[in-house]
């Protein structure tokens, strides 16, 4: 054996592999007219409409339609959208008042009209059809027919309203950018500052949660109101900066926080910071909103972003392929690397882990713990058994009794003894020395893969040609076979036996009876590269072609569902045996291309009715005199009204 002192144990490491969301950015390539984003809004029949500094866009899930100053608009800076209960399109141009648009008429609104200003930038629909406009010069208020200007009392800089909404009881709450949060009650206007413990005066946005609280984004954080006190938070909380511009609560009650530095998701209790390093195509976040399908969106100074789905996170990086996932008694997450190197993962990202350069440039095939928390490395490179008990490092190779320095699987089992599995048979060890256990003579291959200890105590062995062994206290035992080499074994709560085959499904053994899943039932390929079951029970199965959740239910029947490429698996290639289930919800899956981090919880199904909305009508594919066969054409969606077609 040989010693390694470590004489400095640094968990720094060097810079860390980042978070990878499964953002879908789109720019001028993908049809935006302009790529600086100011406004986002999803209108009552699914159409996502953008307001940049190029004009006005419609998105329909596949492509963009933009209106520019060509089309009749005012300006191409787009500041606010908004729909009124009619239908009608709100939208403020850049000091040009404000036009409404029902799908083919622009109509202008300016001072000459009665806006306090031309200089619009909040539009807001009040539970009676009034509109509100935001103004640097007040808030307007709009019947249809007439403006009405409010008199706030604020000072100058107390008119430049930025946000207005409206609480259950019917007050208006106004963002000032620098006249603080207004309650405007229908008769009197009272305005909240940083006297009264207000973040700040400068109020960006301002919106009420599912709590009836009212939460306001300023240029120095989030302040949150009861009706009675103020909560703040600032980047003393978490926040990657003080500095706001706007917010949203997505579906699961997560606040989404946009700054000039990314965006800030926080459940309340924990912050995570997203930004360019994760996937974004610019830090400058001006805008964020959340349709009502749940999909987050975020308008950036370098196009628009979509993150649909946000149960999968990705860690990867050129030549991170770790095929060991691991997680230690006290909780540090560790990771081997296909291509030599431990990594751990500080709670945002994985990094190098220097315990020691020469176990480092090791090929690590398994990690397992022993009972006073040493960690044991197998290697696959013929290097033995690196065992660290915090200080030092122990190299075990066949001269201690290893019948082979390379190393297929290690376990502790529930006495303390480390169990080593090797291709030229087991060792078992209680201290620093190792026995090789017999095997039973009509056994003619050591090469054992993999080993398990069951819940009353068994030893379980799948060796290289589909050989299912047990240890029944002395020897080791064919149990039965397959013909397909088994690589892992795992078991149920319920006591059933999986056995994971390289090219034949999941074996099943419940008592002494075998069943596959294979492809046949559903599995998205027979090559099981990773199994483990989570916290509740259910199994999943990492493959070449993604990864496989199976569902039992009370009767053991069970259900697959597959996730690719198209459900946020980006990685699809699993890597054999690198797969681990933590106890706070979360599967971590080692790829051909980093790490998959995926929470099932946070998993999104969509229960929203496709909408079905009707562009045009053709007659033989060509467009024909629509009014020749209907009473008319509504004006708004182009459409004919009783339209009836001669027929033979």
């Amino acid at each position: 054996m040989r010693y390694f002192l470590i004489l400095f144990f640094n968990l720094l490491g060097f810079a860390g592999i980042a978070q990878q969301y499964n953002f879908r950015n789109f720019s001028i390539e993908d049809g935006l007219e302009q790529s600086q984003v100011n406004v986002i809004y999803q209108d009552q029949k699914g159409y996502i409409w953008i307001g940049a500094n190029g004009g006005l866009t419609r998105f329909d899930g596949k492509n963009f339609k933009t209106w520019t100053v060509k089309d009749s608009l005012p300006s191409a800076n787009i500041l606010a959208i908004t729909q009124d209960s009619k239908g009608v399109l709100w939208f403020s141009c850049s000091n040009a008042g404000v036009v409404s648009f029902d799908g083919k008429i622009f109509s202008r609104y300016t001072e000459e009209n009665g806006l306090s200003s031309n200089d619009v930038r909040s539009i807001f629909e009040d539970s009676k059809g009034i509109l509100w406009f935001g103004t640097f010069a007040g808030i307007s208020k709009f019947d249809g027919k007439t403006f009405q200007n409010l008199e706030l009392n604020n000072g100058s800089a107390g008119n430049f309203i930025y946000s207005v909404c409206e609480d259950k009881t019917g007050n208006l709450w106004l963002g000032s950018y620098g006249g603080g949060l207004g309650k405007y009650d229908g008769k009197n206007v009272v305005f909240f500052k940083t006297s009264d413990g207000l973040a700040d005066n400068y109020v960006t946005h301002v919106a009420i949660n599912k709590k009836s609280e009212v939460v306001a984004s300023t240029t120095s954080g989030i302040s949150i109101f009861d009706g009675n006190k103020f909560s703040n938070i600032g980047q003393q909380q978490g926040l990657l900066s003080f500095q706001l511009n706007d917010f949203a609560y997505d579906g699961s009650g997560n606040l989404w926080m946009a700054s000039d530095y990314g965006v800030t998701k926080s459940d309340g209790k924990t912050f995570a910071n997203i930004t360019e390093k994760n996937g974004l195509p610019d830090n400058k976040i001006t805008s964020v909103f959340v349709d009502r399908e749940d999909n987050l969106w975020l308008g950036t100074k370098k196009g628009l972003s979509k993150l649909a789905d946000r149960s999968f996170i990705h860690f990867a990086e050129t030549g991170f392929s770790p095929g060991e996932i691991f997680k230690t008694s006290n909780g540090k997450l560790i990771a081997a690397n296909r291509g030599g190197g431990i990594y751990f993962f500080n709670g945002e990202n994985f990094s190098k882990w220097e315990i020691d350069e020469t176990l480092n440039e090791r090929v690590v095939s398994c990690i397992a713990e022993d009972k006073a928390g040493g960690l044991w490395f197998g290697t696959s490179d013929f290097e033995g058994v690196y065992v660290f008990d915090g200080k030092k490092i122990i190299q075990y190779t066949e001269d201690a009794g290893l019948p082979s320095n390379n190393i297929n699987d290690i376990i502790c089992d529930r006495n303390g003894n480390m169990w080593i599995a090797t291709p030229n048979g087991v060792a078992k060890s209680d201290s620093s020395f190792f026995i090789k256990i017999e095997i039973s003579d009509d056994v003619t291959d050591n090469n054992i893969l993999s080993i398990v200890e069951d819940n009353s105590g068994n030893i379980w062995m799948g060796g290289f040609n589909g050989i299912i062994y047990r240890y029944d206290g002395k020897k080791i035992k064919k149990f039965d076979e397959n013909k397909s080499p088994v690589q892992s074994i795992t078991q149920s709560k319920t006591g059933k036996i999986y056995f994971r085959t390289e090219e034949a499904g999941i074996l099943c053994l419940n008592g002494n009876k075998f069943t596959s899943i294979t492809q046949k039932e559903g599995l998205n390929s027979d090559v099981i590269r990773s199994l483990i079951f989570d916290e509740r029970g259910t199994l999943w199965a990492g493959t070449q072609r993604g990864i496989n959740k199976i569902i039992f239910n009370v009767q053991e029947k069970y259900s697959i569902r597959s996730y690719g490429f198209n459900e946020g698996f980006k990685a699809l290639e699993c890597n054999s045996g690198s797969a681990f289930s933590d106890n706070e919800g979360h599967l971590w899956f080692g790829t051909a291309k980093g790490i998959t981090k995926f929470t099932p919880s946070e998993e999104k199904i969509n229960s929203q009715a496709p909408q079905l909305v009707v562009n045009d009508i053709l007659l033989f594919f060509k467009q024909f005199d629509k009014l020749k066969y209907s009473e008319r054409v509504d004006s708004v969606s182009g459409l004919p009204v009783n339209m009836k077609l001669p027929y033979d």
